[in-house]
């Protein structure tokens, strides 16, 4: 794996971003290797950057941006619109190269990441003056399942679908310890791991990880937690078609969650930790890139809105009594006035949907994340500030529910009944479900396109069903047509990693 820093100042960078509020145990410039660990506060500070390398970096972060926005640009029901922000145009038309953007960006943050993580999980805890053993357990546990959603995650874009070929293709490395070569040629350095491997160490991970986690609530949706490994455990047995494994994973993580009412949600917004938050990447008002994060993407009137938009066809999904058409508005609400419509289009106007036009350009705008400081009617708050769910328990019940269907007859009352706790919330016809077999399945996953769009599931959905991807309406400036298994689904190594890295290919 190419490192172009080293431990001592991966560190270095992790102490000095760190929020003002935690304790600097030496001058982060005079930090050593050697006995950077010899205290709590140092090892809380590290904590901290493992998370903030996640949430928080200039250019963009995993799990703030890259993530999520790839995520989707990659799939039908979002519009990649390339006004300004061209760097995923490639992605977007699906001519990946290895020297584009987004293969760089997130195997180099990636992989960052998983050596601070990799690095907790190492520490010897012990000698630490008042670290507690529990505490110690769980810092290890956070970071192993940490790693293990970070490498899944990346796997995605490199790796074909999982039940394709039963994991067999390669994908990125696994990397589960600290002090593998990085010196260019040497013959030690990593190979990648099929995705079979890849899954298998990832469930080993999570596995290790959930007893020593805290249950969430209280705040703990900002850490990893038991639910939400137990979600990313479902997440992978979803990639691998075992269903009741999924199922069990799902209910687990739904464990002491209530999802948000219909004033909470449809009132609310998206743009905050809520009841049903089972992870989440807060934004720091202090520190975070108004111009590179999920919310700012989503901004419709002077953020990145212009590029990134709902499909026609994905709004025409929607019943003329779904709250959730309300989210949706058009164009002239976010252009040329004080930019406070772009909150109170839905806040104040619950009927507001009921007019819904077409952008010019045939997008649709949305607000379903809103800034997290505005104030209808008073400010329209900070561009791009707001927190983004990375996992939620709507998520989960659409799990249990998919699953259920998949059982047939015997499970078809328990996929109606979850089906049914997600429409009844938002529709106010909501009824339970006629469908059966391969129709209710299909009513489970329209009804997981409407309830989730925009949260970055586009291209982990169209890889795990198996569907290849065509793009659909009139609004996609690259209209594309790719059965499954497509070897465009597969992104190339960054360049940068194969030039120093000879076993990378192999």
């Amino acid at each position: 794996m190419r490192k172009n820093i080293l431990l001592l100042f991966v560190l270095l960078s992790i102490l000095s971003s760190c929020s003002e509020d935690l304790i600097e145990v030496k001058p982060t410039t005079q930090v050593v290797a050697e006995d950077v660990f010899e205290t709590e506060d140092a090892i809380d500070a590290v904590r901290v950057g493992m998370y903030s390398q996640l949430a928080y970096r200039s250019e963009g972060s995993l799990y703030t941006l890259m993530f999520p926005i790839l995520g989707d640009i990659l799939g039908d029901d979002m519009v990649y619109g390339d006004t300004w922000y061209s760097v995923w145009s490639n992605e977007y038309s699906y001519n990946t190269r290895a020297t584009s953007s987004g293969p760089y960006q997130i195997w180099s943050q990636s992989y960052y990441g998983i050596e601070i993580m990799n690095t907790m999980i190492n520490i010897d805890y012990s000698v630490v003056e008042g670290f507690g053993e529990d505490k110690a357990k769980q810092y290890i546990a956070e970071a192993k399942a940490l790693r293990a959603m970070v490498h899944v995650d990346l796997s995605r874009f490199f790796g074909k679908a999982y039940h394709l070929d039963n994991g067999a293709s390669k994908a990125v490395p696994y990397i589960d310890k600290i002090g593998y070569s990085t010196t260019p040629g040497d013959v030690d350095l990593p190979e990648r791991n099929t995705m079979n491997e890849i899954y298998a160490k990832a469930i080993a991970d999570l596995t290790a990880a959930i007893p020593d986690l805290p249950v969430v609530g209280a705040g703990n949706s900002r850490y990893m937690n038991q639910n939400a490994a137990q979600a990313v455990l479902a997440r992978i047995y979803m990639d691998m078609h075992m269903y009741p494994e999924a199922k069990n994973a799902a209910n687990a993580a739904l464990t002491g969650v209530t999802l948000m009412g219909q004033e909470t949600y449809y009132l609310g917004g998206l743009s905050r930790v809520n009841s049903e938050s089972l992870l989440a990447f807060v934004s720091d008002k202090d520190k975070y890139s108004k111009w590179r994060t999920f919310t700012s993407f989503h901004d419709n009137w002077d953020g990145m809105g212009d590029d990134f938009r709902a499909n026609e066809t994905l709004f025409a999904l929607f019943a003329a009594d779904d709250l959730r058409r309300h989210f949706f508005s058009p164009e002239s609400d976010h252009e040329y006035d004080s930019g406070y419509e772009y909150h109170k289009h839905y806040l104040a106007y619950p009927g507001y949907g009921a007019t819904v036009s077409k952008t010019a350009l045939g997008y649709y705008t949305y607000g379903k994340f809103p800034r997290i400081d505005s104030k209808v009617g008073e400010a329209k708050g900070s561009l791009g500030l707001g927190e983004y769910n990375y996992i939620r328990g709507s998520e989960m019940v659409l799990v249990v529910a998919e699953c259920a269907a998949r059982e047939g007859a015997s499970g078809e009352a328990e996929a109606k009944a979850a089906l049914l706790e997600i429409q009844s919330r938002m529709v106010a016809s909501a009824v339970t479900s006629t469908n059966t077999g391969q129709d209710l399945i299909d009513e489970i996953l329209v009804e997981r396109r409407k309830e989730l769009f925009g949260e970055g599931h586009g291209l982990r959905d169209i890889l795990r069903l198996g569907k290849g991807l065509t793009r659909t309406g009139g609004n996609h400036t690259a209209l594309v047509n790719l059965p499954a298994g497509d070897p465009k689904f597969q992104w190339p190594v960054p360049q940068s990693e194969v030039d120093v890295n000879a076993n990378i290919n192999k």
